[in-house]
C-alpha cells in the first residue's frame, strides 16, 4: 500500500498506471494459476523493478552523452504530436 500511495503523490500518472496494470496482471495470474504465481510471482515482479532501474540508468547515461529524445527523437507515434 505504501507504493500505491507513493504513486498517487507523484506528479506524473505513468508510475501509477504502470502499478495499476501490474497489479491487475498479478491478480489475473494468481486467479488463473495460483501455484505458478506462488513460485514465480515475486521473481517476475523483482525482475520488472530491476529492469526499470536499469532502463533509468541507461536513459540517464544517454542523456549525459547527448543522445536523448529531445535532440534526436521523433514524435511519429505520439498522439497529436504532443510528446
Amino acid at each position: 500500500m505504501m507504493i500505491i500511495s507513493l504513486a498517487f503523490l507523484l506528479p506524473s500518472t505513468v508510475y501509477g498506471t504502470a502499478m495499476f496494470i501490474g497489479a491487475g496482471l498479478a491478480w489475473a495470474w494468481n486467479k488463473n494459476s495460483p501455484k505458478s504465481y506462488a513460485i514465480f510471482g515475486s521473481a517476475v515482479a523483482a525482475g520488472f523493478m530491476a529492469g526499470e532501474g536499469i532502463g533509468g540508468v541507461i536513459n540517464a547515461a544517454l542523456t549525459v552523452m547527448g543522445v536523448d529524445f529531445d535532440r534526436i527523437g521523433t514524435s511519429v507515434l505520439c498522439p497529436g504530436d504532443k510528446c
